[in-house]
């Protein structure tokens, strides 16, 4: 004798089975108290128009990647430093201008803006090689701000822009989690229809 599920049984066990999923994915967590999260991302950016006009390299490309805890009203740190309590963590992925960079951050948090740049500050002086990248509404959704470089072919010169864009690179974990609930809810919804046609 089989035991079967009613239709409304069964669409309940299926809604809880996507949840369960969506659960485990990381992509929809139960609330929690509020507490003081890292913040942290990936970016690529480009950066054009610089002024004044003649600047060396135009577009400047790059990518970032930082963690940092975003409790300090204001905040300046290398990689590996401890700020908050929490690890401080920044990399250049890439830049295309030339130089061996050692990147460090800082974070104004009334301003919700991330700066990064070659240490040991993110300062940019004319006829230094140096730069900084900088973003807002960085702990929601980073928006470009302006990039400014320097180099000692141009000693008296520091080369500024406002115009670019910024796009964050999904975490390769990120990726994964996702792509193993979506395989989830592919093997939930095969069992539901091989269960719906052997009733």
């Amino acid at each position: 004798m089989r035991h079967g599920y009613t239709p409304q049984q069964k669409r309940h066990r299926t809604m809880l089975s996507v949840l369960a999923l969506l659960v485990t994915a990381g992509l929809l967590s139960p609330p929690q108290e509020a507490q003081a999260v890292p913040v942290s991302g990936n970016l690529s950016f480009t950066a054009t128009n610089f002024a004044p006009t003649g600047a060396p390299i135009d577009p400047v490309v790059g990518s970032v990647s930082y963690r940092f805890d975003n409790s300090a009203t204001v905040l300046n740190a290398a990689n590996g430093s401890i700020a908050n309590g929490a690890n401080v963590d920044v990399h250049l992925g890439s830049l295309n201008l030339p130089g061996a960079w050692v990147p460090v951050l800082t974070y104004i948090q009334p301003l919700d803006v991330l700066a990064i740049g070659q240490g040991p500050t993110t300062v940019v002086n004319a006829g230094t090689d140096d730069w900084r990248f900088a973003a807002t509404n960085v702990s929601t959704h980073p928006v470009f701000r302006e990039f400014v470089y320097a180099t000692t072919a141009f000693p008296d010169t520091t080369f500024v822009t406002t115009t670019g864009s910024v796009a964050l690179v999904p975490a390769p974990s990120a990726l994964v989690l996702l792509g193993l609930g979506l395989a989830g809810l592919g093997l939930v919804r095969g069992r539901v229809g091989r269960s719906r046609k052997g009733c």
